[in-house]
């Protein structure tokens, strides 16, 4: 739903859009794949994951829905949140990389 401060925005880039591709058609492409591109950026950017070993999973959310959950929580019941099966694997290497680990399934 739009709120009604950001409808005043919404008509100057949408008639600025509409505008620069009424004179150049070429720049809907343009537009097409820059979206493409900063949505990817966004998924990769922003990943908020928790590992349950009790059942061997990984619940995760990227994008946009990650700055929902802040505090490492995830609500398996968003239809956001991927949950995968980690019980196939037995062993894995564990590479410490900065602040960050890195888990490789052998």
């Amino acid at each position: 739903m739009v709120s009604p401060p950001h409808i005043p925005v919404s008509l100057l880039g949408g008639s600025i859009l509409l505008l620069s591709v009424a004179i150049q058609p070429g720049l809907l492409l343009v537009y097409l794949i820059g979206l493409v591109v900063c949505k990817m950026a966004v998924d990769l950017r922003y990943t908020v994951g928790r590992i349950d070993p009790e059942t061997a999973s990984l619940q995760q959310v990227s994008g946009a829905a990650a700055a929902e959950y802040t505090d490492g929580g995830l609500d398996t019941s968003d239809r956001r949140v991927r949950t995968f099966d980690l019980s196939p694997l037995r062993r894995v290497y564990r590479r410490q990389i900065g602040d960050y680990t890195v888990f490789v399934p052998r």
